[in-house]
Order: structure tokens, then C-alpha cells, then sequence
């Protein structure tokens, strides 16, 4: 066995990592990629119209979509290895080399193979995803042969102060590195950076202490944990009510100075909703009598009752921007509440024209339940629930 040197750092092939970094290490690369990259891939994917219109029908997404997905995985996986192969080292413990090359180059295949997964349904490629994820869970449960032997430390235990404050509790201990939580907040990257500050939060506070009494040290972070358990729970919930509360303010006297606000944000839910019809139904005939939306059964039958409602949603905003005045969307749109679309709307299925979703309500029956509920605030749980119920789905239909 060779006398392997610890090695923590992010991107490095030498030494070795005993468990708990190299879990923070895969930790702070999806830390990384979510707040790079997933964060705005997903506000540039409902800004685009033509994107969040095949992300809400079920479509296919545009080729540079998924070769971007492909190559963040990739990213993703070229970063993973350096911390995976010193953790094979470490668990294998062998003084030749080769095996722990072999190891690696193994789990990097089964990460790679998987990487078609992001895009395709294809189920041997969710196999070799699963099997790679399954190979980074079991990379960091295994007893290290050679950081095992090493005293177990009486500091690096998880510390809830940390996970919950995050860069309030690193104030509070001189850890300044938790202030990048300030930024990741508005980003997918925030949760795994609150884990890593669970995760390291002792370390990094113990070495910033003064007073290296273990003992003091940890009675003096529990202190910590229960007030930042209790405090910081109530903090973001007034912070949540007080940002609700003025971004109501401010969208309300925003529409106030801009009358055409609310017509735009009804045209860019239209629109969107349009668009996802296209990519959700495989054929739309639209007729003076009869609104038809043909899908394929094996994707109806595959999806909820929500999803169905969805669909009719999908539809009915289609025949808005298709049949009615685009000049006046807000005329257009309240005619939903009147029931002269909905009714019309008939999903048949693709493989033989079977009758798969409509909504059984007559239009004088829906806008009478409409009327009702908003004149009578005490029954209108139950009649909303009558409206819903309206809508009649086939859930077993013939499939080719």
C-alpha cells in the first residue's frame, strides 16, 4: 500500500479523498452547473416562447437544446473524475496503479454512456444514467482503506447552524466563504451550497476559533443551530410575505400606469400556451362547429387527469389566438369564462378518431356555476369542484 498523501481539492488526480469531501466536492460541481448554467438555460427556456411552449406541451425540444444538455453533462462528468479516482484509490488501497485507472475509466464509460438519458427516453440509456448515479452514491459510502485508518475528526460533524444560515451563520464564525449563498439564492445552485456548508461549517468555524476546545466548540454551535433552526424559518417567511406583498403592489400599479401590461401578460400566456398545443397534438382541425385536437393514445393514456385538464387548457388557448379577436386578447380571453370555447373542444385519438377528452357541461350550465360562485363566496369551493368535474376524459382508450 503506498503512503498516499490527503488531497481535498477540487480538481486534482493526486492523493487521496476520504468520504465526506469528496461528497462536497460533488456537491460544489453541481453547485457549479445548476447556478452557470441550469439557472439560466431555465429563464432563457420560458422567455423563448417556442421553448416553454415544448416544455409545457410534452414537444421535442430544438437540436441545440439537447446538444447543450449533452454537453453539460459532460462537463459535468469530466469534472466529477478527478474526486472520483482518488476516492476508488482510497477505497482500493492497491499499490498498482493500473486497478485504479481500470476503476476509473470504468465509472467514467457508465457516466458517459448515460449522458444520452438528458434527451431520450431510451430505456438502456436511463439504465447506464441510473448505474453511473448509483456508482457516485456507492463511491461515497465505502470505508476508505487508506483515510479509514485515520483518527476519526472531533470536529467535521454536520452542523445545522450552517445548512440554515448559511452565510448569516458565516458572518457570525469569520467564515466568509458562505457569502456566496447571498448570490446562489436566486439560482438551482443554493441547495447543495447549504449542504456544503453543513457539511464543512465545523471545520471552517474551528479553524477561524480562537478557543480550540472541541468540547466548547460544539456546545457553543448547537447554541447557534437551535436559534438559527428557529429564527431563520421565521425570517423567510416574512421575507416571503414581504416580497409577495410588494411585488403585488408593484405589478398592481404597474398595470395601473401601463393599461396594455395586462393585455401583454394575457398575450404571452396565449401565445405560449398556443405553442405548446402545437407540440402537444400531432393534428388540429378547427371548424365553425367543433374544435378537434388529435394526439397520439399512448401519450394520453401515459398522463393525470391534471395533465389531461392541461391538455383542453393547451387547446382552448390555441383557439383563442386562431378564431377569436388577437386585437382585443382581453376580450378573447374572458370568453373562456363563458364556456363558448371549452365546449367545442373534442381530443380525439390519432390511431382511430376515438373520442379521448371533452367537456360535458353545456355553456349555459358552466356560466350559470360561474355566476353562482362569484356571488356566492360561501358555496364556491363546491361549485368550482361541479366545473372541474365537467370535464370527462377516456382513460383506457384503444391503443395501436
Amino acid at each position: 500500500m503506498d503512503n498516499y498523501n490527503v488531497n481535498n481539492k477540487l480538481f486534482s488526480f493526486s492523493g487521496v479523498i476520504n468520504r465526506r469531501n469528496y461528497i462536497v466536492n460533488i456537491l460544489l460541481i453541481e453547485t457549479i452547473i445548476q447556478s452557470l448554467f441550469a439557472t439560466p438555460l431555465l429563464i432563457m427556456a420560458f422567455k423563448m416562447q417556442s421553448l416553454s411552449g415544448a416544455i409545457l406541451g410534452g414537444g421535442s425540444m430544438p437540436k441545440w437544446w439537447n446538444l447543450t444538455l449533452c454537453f453539460l453533462s459532460v462537463a459535468t462528468n469530466i469534472m466529477y473524475m478527478p474526486s472520483i479516482t482518488r476516492r476508488i484509490r482510497d477505497i482500493s488501497g492497491f499499490s498498482g496503479k493500473d486497478n485504479v485507472k481500470t476503476y476509473s475509466v470504468i465509472v467514467f464509460l457508465l457516466l458517459i454512456l448515460g449522458i444520452p438519458s438528458v434527451v431520450s427516453q431510451d430505456f438502456l440509456f436511463t439504465f447506464f444514467k441510473l448505474a453511473g448515479f448509483t456508482t457516485i452514491i456507492y463511491l461515497a459510502c465505502i470505508k476508505g482503506s487508506i483515510t479509514g485508518n485515520e483518527p476519526k475528526s472531533e470536529v467535521a460533524k454536520f452542523n445545522w447552524g450552517a445548512f440554515v444560515g448559511t452565510w448569516i451563520w458565516g458572518i457570525f464564525n469569520k467564515s466568509y466563504f458562505t457569502l456566496l449563498a447571498l448570490p446562489l439564492s436566486f439560482t438551482f445552485g443554493a441547495l447543495p451550497f447549504s449542504i456544503v456548508c453543513g457539511l464543512k461549517g465545523n471545520e471552517w468555524a474551528f479553524e477561524k476559533s480562537s478557543d480550540k476546545n472541541v468540547e466548547l466548540f460544539h456546545s457553543r454551535q448547537k447554541i447557534q443551530t437551535a436559534i438559527f433552526t428557529i429564527i431563520m424559518p421565521i425570517l423567510f417567511f416574512f421575507m416571503f410575505i414581504f416580497a409577495s406583498v410588494s411585488l403585488y403592489r408593484f405589478a398592481n400599479n404597474y398595470a395601473k400606469e401601463h393599461p396594455a401590461f395586462i393585455e401583454q401578460s394575457i398575450e404571452y400566456y396565449v401565445n405560449t400556451e398556443s405553442k405548446a398545443a402545437l407540440s402537444r397534438f400531432d393534428k388540429i382541425e378547427l371548424t365553425e362547429d367543433e374544435y378537434k385536437f388529435y394526439i397520439n393514445p399512448k401519450k394520453w393514456s401515459g398522463t393525470t387527469k391534471r395533465q389531461k385538464i392541461s391538455d383542453m387548457d393547451m387547446a382552448a388557448n390555441y383557439v383563442i389566438l386562431e378564431k377569436l379577436d388577437k386585437n382585443n386578447m382581453i376580450k378573447s380571453f374572458a370568453s373562456l369564462s363563458s364556456g363558448k370555447i371549452l365546449c367545442k373542444i373534442k381530443i380525439y385519438s390519432t390511431f382511430n378518431n376515438e373520442l379521448l377528452g371533452e367537456y360535458v357541461l353545456s355553456e349555459e350550465e358552466l356560466t350559470k356555476l360561474l355566476n353562482d360562485s362569484k356571488s356566492n363566496p360561501e358555496l364556491r369551493t363546491e361549485l368550482l369542484s361541479k366545473i372541474k368535474n365537467g370535464y370527462s376524459f377516456n382513460e383506457h382508450p384503444s391503443l395501436p
